[in-house]
């Protein structure tokens, strides 16, 4: 969370910040570029190019790019929870395969059209959670933000529909530096706007780590966030959820 663009560290040869964003150019072969997700999307989730993805479906598909072999490649797996059911023994069957850690995706979609603001103070306080990386939405229409903070009375997202721009194709330094690639500033978002389809990002390093999550999370609204020993029954990747749930368009 202390992180900040630092031009001289970060685009310099060999930095931590190219290796990251060697994984999102627009190449078929970076692991998460527009490319693989469409073609995950359509395998997975049978989602044609150009359909809406909401946060629910791009977390299936997130799931299948780590399972696939990006979780080995990484050193971090992925537990995807589309349905809002968080169950132990997936994330620490994951924890024990060892690695830095398991990113965790919670999704829900918390009103049938709109926000309902009796989820707002479980919501915020997830923000105060050392675990938890950000939460992916969008407001009242079809635009995805990826909000990092917030307060009593609005979210502050980022949101990277600045400009159409040319494909990034490599971490070369002046192609980089070319690219717009952050947002001058966090932009604002009121409660009552924020879609009702969110996914909630968290990573947990060990078992002790996640299992603190565990008793934050239903301490802080039990109904909302549920915690199962082991799955309910085995499903396949897809079924269990509806994914309608959309806004995220590749």
């Amino acid at each position: 969370r202390d992180w900040r663009y630092s031009e001289e560290r970060d685009l310099s040869v060999g930095s931590v910040y190219l290796e990251i964003l060697s994984h999102f150019l627009d190449v078929p072969t970076a692991t998460f570029s527009v490319q693989s997700l469409v073609e995950l999307g359509e395998q997975v989730l049978h989602k044609q190019a150009g359909t809406w993805f909401g946060p629910s479906s791009a977390a299936l598909v997130a799931q299948e790019i780590f399972d696939k072999g990006a979780a080995d490649k990484l050193g971090v797996s992925c537990a995807t929870f589309a349905d809002g059911l968080i169950v132990r023994s997936v994330v620490l069957d994951k924890l024990k395969k060892g690695g830095e850690g398991v990113i965790v995706l919670w999704c829900r979609k918390l009103g049938p059209e709109d926000f309902n603001m009796i989820y707002k103070d479980a919501i915020q306080k997830l923000f105060a959670l050392p675990q938890f990386q950000g939460l992916a939405s969008g407001g009242p229409t079809t635009a995805a933000y990826f909000f990092v903070a917030c307060n009593d009375a609005e979210l502050f997202y980022l949101d990277p529909h600045v400009h159409t721009q040319p494909a990034l194709t490599s971490t070369e330094i002046e192609e980089v530096k070319q690219s717009y690639l952050h947002t001058p500033r966090p932009l604002r978002l009121q409660w009552n706007s924020l879609n009702a389809s969110v996914c909630g990002a968290f990573l947990v390093r060990s078992a002790e780590d996640f299992e603190k999550l565990c008793e934050d999370l239903t301490a802080t609204d039990d109904t909302l966030f549920e915690i199962l020993d082991r799955p309910l029954e085995l499903q396949a990747l897809g079924e269990a959820v509806d994914t309608d749930d959309g806004f995220t368009m590749l």
